[in-house]
């Protein structure tokens, strides 16, 4: 039982010491505080909303065929 719980500290503290470790490589280059991840999210969310944007003006246009 007590290894269990030396391993779960150490694996918290491992977590602990990895998040302050990118935090700071983050700031020493830089970089915001938004991680990659979530900013490729919102670039691609923004390229698909950019590519879509003619198919949903032409489905809501009230001027075209498509709506009636």
């Amino acid at each position: 039982m007590k290894n269990i719980f030396v391993s779960l500290f150490l694996y918290g503290l491992a977590i602990a010491l990895y998040g302050n470790l990118v935090q700071q490589y983050d700031h020493e280059n830089g970089a915001s505080s938004i991680p990659a991840a979530s900013w490729n999210y919102k670039e691609k969310l923004a390229s698909y909303t950019d590519r879509e944007r003619s198919h949903r003006q032409f489905l809501f246009n009230e001027d075209s065929a498509g709506y009636r």
